[in-house]
């Protein structure tokens, strides 16, 4: 009896305001990869948002976009372990890069602590209207015309380059890469019938299926998503296709465990409450708020399979 309720006081004092002691004081800054207006800043936004009410502390988010993410990794890996640095990161940073960056001055394994998973988004593999109407119509269509069904994304190395591959090698078909230099061209390309399949997130692409200018035809998770309850699971139809962009919030590799525990603490408490929840799920956001070492498991089971997806796909690092 003792044990269990000295557990429980723990875990109270974990999850209580009391914990802001904890955590350094003035500002902390949130470091993302990427330019203001894309899913990573929006979400590292909220969250330092919610943070800075929860804990009394100052989270402010750093923008230092540039190597597909990489330069903001490199610079929380160097940062102070002190705890006034954290980053939040993404599968194409922390993952995928790796497959087509030569040289990275930084292994998000090796150079960064996890603090917790913070949240997926959903993933739907989509298509210019009247180029299929489903997956199995998609595969059938590729397969009598191989190498001539394009697919785009946003760069070589990246989760969308990724999803197209994994595609192919497991429905055993044959499409055409296309890189774009970024969501924007990469839509307008789409729209405009340039390419005929592309991977886009439920938030990015919902306003486009609703409008009848992209036709969802499978989403990467388990199951369908209440925005979409009649675009079913890519696996019902290809086996094993499954993924999402995700996002994750980690510090500098030497921070004391306390403190990552801290930041672990009120990030997951922050995540878990009903309304911010919310929030996060009508911007595209499906919350995962896990334990440190669920994330690093999470991490190196990414990185070892995106690997095999790039090395069968011949992708090389330049």
């Amino acid at each position: 009896m003792k044990t269990v309720l000295r557990a429980l006081g723990i875990l109270i004092a974990l999850l209580s305001p009391g914990l802001a002691t904890e955590l350094p004081s003035g500002t902390i800054r949130v470091v993302t990869g990427y330019a203001p207006g894309g899913s990573s800043d929006l979400i590292a936004r909220l969250i330092a948002g919610r943070l800075s009410e929860t804990t009394r502390r100052s989270f402010i988010v750093d923008n230092r976009p540039g190597a597909a993410g990489t330069l903001a990794l490199s610079y929380v890996a160097e940062a102070a372990p002190d705890g006034r640095t954290i980053m939040l990161g993404e599968n194409g940073a922390l993952v995928t890069a790796r497959t087509s960056i030569a040289n990275l001055r930084h292994d998000p394994q090796r150079d960064l602590a996890p603090i917790t998973l913070a949240a997926h988004q959903t993933v739907v593999i989509s298509v210019r209207p009247g180029f299929a109407d489903s997956l199995s119509a998609l595969i059938a269509r590729a397969r009598a015309n191989p190498g001539r069904i394009t697919y785009g994304s946003v760069g070589t190395g990246n989760p969308i380059h990724l999803f197209g591959e994994d595609l192919g090698r497991r429905a055993g078909i044959e499409l055409l890469h296309v890189p774009y230099r970024g969501g924007g061209p990469l839509m307008n390309a789409m729209l405009a019938g340039e390419v005929d399949v592309s991977f886009f997130s439920i938030a990015v692409g919902l306003g486009q299926f609703r409008d009848g200018r992209l036709v969802p035809l499978a989403v990467l998770d388990a199951q369908s998503h209440p925005a979409l309850p009649n675009v079913p699971p890519a696996a019902a139809t290809v086996p094993g296709l499954y993924g999402s962009f995700w996002f994750g919030l980690h510090a500098p590799p030497a921070t004391p465990p306390a403190l990552l525990d801290a930041f672990n603490a009120a990030i997951v408490a922050a995540l878990r409450e009903p309304a911010f929840a919310a929030s996060l799920a009508e911007r595209g956001f499906r919350v995962e708020a896990s334990t440190r070492e669920a994330y690093r498991d999470f991490l190196a089971a990414e990185t070892i399979r995106w690997a095999e997806v790039s090395r069968a796909a011949g992708v090389t690092s330049q």
